[in-house]
């Protein structure tokens, strides 16, 4: 065989969002061209953010058109092994704290093992998270931090988790007062209970 270009056709990521759910079934296609035979292997190595090779899988052939064949590299149970679990901890009340472990930075270089300069690579920030069935492997609304409301029982604590993307960044957060609002209905009355309180939320 001779491969003549190895291609990542399907990277997870988008030019902006580079943070991926390792929870859901995490797949990755290479297009690998060729001549004369057809190519049985393709390596792909795991790499960390120090570009330490961490090891070296082979892909699995997916499927076959004239002169390519497509690679699939399953990773979510692999990359999960490499990132270990998390712990939970004591946290003080309005107080923001670093969440140890649940991002690791990979680089994945897929390769020709018989001549490895006939590569592609893809980088990205694995997350110890899950989305909905259908959603992208990619998380856009962690990425950008989206507005979300958070529910909790009075008196009970609630995390809210806040994604930074670079270090030198610095987060800050409101005062930490809680703000109750007056539930309404759908004409924009206000809910009353048994004894003609309000009903409120956060």
């Amino acid at each position: 065989m001779a491969i003549t270009s190895v291609t990542i056709s399907q990277k997870n990521i988008t030019d902006s969002i580079n943070l991926l759910s390792v929870h859901n079934p995490l797949v990755f296609l290479v297009d690998v061209a060729y001549t004369s035979a057809v190519p049985e292997v393709l390596n792909v190595g795991i790499y960390d953010n120090t570009d330490t090779l961490l090891d070296t899988f082979a892909c699995i052939p997916y499927l076959d058109t004239t002169g390519v064949r497509k690679f699939a590299f399953l990773a979510d149970d692999i990359l999960r092994g490499y990132m270990g679990s998390i712990d939970d901890f004591k946290s003080e009340e309005k107080v923001l704290e670093y969440v140890d472990g649940i991002t690791k930075e990979f680089k994945l270089i897929f390769y020709d093992p018989d001549v490895s300069a006939t590569d592609d690579e893809v980088s990205f920030v694995a997350m110890h998270a899950a989305g909905q069935y259908s959603d992208t492997p990619y998380l856009e609304s962690i990425y950008i931090n989206q507005d979300d409301t958070y529910y909790a029982a009075e008196g009970k604590p609630v995390y809210v988790y806040i994604y930074n993307d670079a270090e030198e960044n610095i987060i800050t957060v409101g005062s930490g007062e809680v703000t109750f609002l007056k539930l309404l209905d759908y004409d924009d009355v206000a809910l009353l209970d048994f004894d003609d309180q309000y009903l409120l939320a956060l």
